[in-house]
């Protein structure tokens, strides 16, 4: 048996199977503007080919997480929304936990239940998504943490707000000093990121007594690891593995 977990992202909407045993499967991933009614064919699918046991969804976009709600509506399926008022194996240490993206609660439990319980140690965890987050789970709390804008926000604002710099495709580079617009842009980017992440991990360390673990996850996790190089960890399915561990808690709720 799994669960259909579904994440319902700024730039996209991915569908997962969690198994008991904590693995995880991509099943399904589609531009998040892109998802329409015609969601319910691709669900259905899904159903018929995974033992899907229930649904577990986090959303930050509504409107998308609506039309996936509603296509799911005749299921006898058992869903649950991420909230902070659910049980989520840690405490939310947050001025206004209604405030936190149920993306950052997910790789939060996600971190804390795969690898800082286990480990007994705290985890900086960093999801670079549309907007990059770098939060602190400190024992079974989650602190807090920043939010970063991503890469194809600084690349948007650089080139709505000036009047000659292009539109770029970003990548990676290893150049040091950019010597035409793109390469400027893309090494200015990288720098803005991968510097921005650096700098919290370094700070929210030292308010630690330890090393912290730190996970990366989301779009450029692995290119992010090899850059910053550090001992950091990639798991790409941080998100679905939190959602899986909220539904074990609370799944008798149901």
């Amino acid at each position: 048996m799994c669960i259909l977990t579904i994440d319902i992202g700024n730039s996209k909407t991915k569908l997962g199977c969690y198994s008991d045993n904590g693995e995880v499967k991509l099943v399904g991933s589609s531009p998040t503007m892109g998802v329409s009614a015609g969601i319910r064919a691709e669900l259905e699918e899904v159903k018929r080919n995974y033992p899907i046991q229930g649904v577990m969804i986090s959303s930050v976009v509504p409107r998308t997480r609506d039309i996936i709600v509603e296509a799911l509506e005749d299921s006898s399926l058992d869903k649950i929304e991420v909230s902070s008022e659910l049980n989520l194996g840690l405490e939310l240490a947050y001025h206004n936990p209604r405030q936190l993206g149920p993306d950052r609660i997910s790789t939060a439990v996600g971190a804390y239940s795969f690898y800082g319980k286990v480990q007994n140690s705290d985890v900086i965890v960093v999801d670079f998504g549309t907007a990059i987050t770098v939060d602190l789970v400190r024992g079974d709390e989650m602190t807090g943490g920043a939010i970063v804008p991503g890469v194809s926000m600084i690349h948007h604002a650089l080139h709505q707000h000036t009047k000659l710099l292009p539109r770029v495709e970003f990548a990676f580079t290893d150049d040091i000093i950019g010597q035409d617009s793109e390469t400027c842009i893309s090494l200015g980017t990288q720098a803005a990121v991968l510097g921005g992440v650096a700098f919290l991990i370094e700070r929210y360390s030292s308010l630690l007594e330890s090393d912290p673990l730190i996970i990366l996850t989301g779009g450029y996790a692995g290119i992010a690891q090899e850059k910053l190089k550090n001992t950091a960890i990639v798991d790409e399915h941080l998100l679905f593995k939190g959602l899986g561990k909220i539904w074990e808690f609370n799944k008798d709720r149901q």
